[in-house]
Parts: structure tokens; sequence; C-alpha cells
């Protein structure tokens, strides 16, 4: 996962719904592969602040999930 150190101008984040300072992610959409018979496709992506990512790991699944909360 690459960090940028600023967050994109004129970008909002998904989950805040905002544009502020702060370090960003690249986040890559399902279904946007250039070519699934690619080992590594280029896809497009969102940007996300990275303190609105919020991951979590169930051992028990075995499964990364992302909890989103309602502020």
């Amino acid at each position: 996962m690459r960090i940028f150190e600023e967050f994109g101008k004129g970008n909002k984040c998904p989950i805040c719904k905002t544009g502020k300072k702060g370090k960003a992610i690249l986040i890559p959409m399902v279904g946007t592969g250039d070519s699934p018979e690619k080992k590594f496709q280029n896809y497009e992506a969102m940007v996300f602040h990275l303190d609105c990512i919020s991951l979590w790991y169930d051992k028990k699944m075995g499964i990364l999930y992302q909890k989103i909360l309602e502020e």
C-alpha cells in the first residue's frame, strides 16, 4: 500500500466526505481492471484519508474488512 503525504486537491474522501489535509491512500475499484489475463492490472482508484481507514482482521473467518462508523 502506497501512502501519499498530501491529500489530492479537488478530491473528497468517500468516508468523511471532505478534502481536508492529511495523508492519503489510493484504493482500487472493483471491476475496473484493464485486462483480467494480466497478472498485474491497472485499476481506477479512489483517494481516501489514511486516518479514515479503520481496518479489522477476523482471524476466525480469515477476512480483512473496513468498519465505517457514522459520526
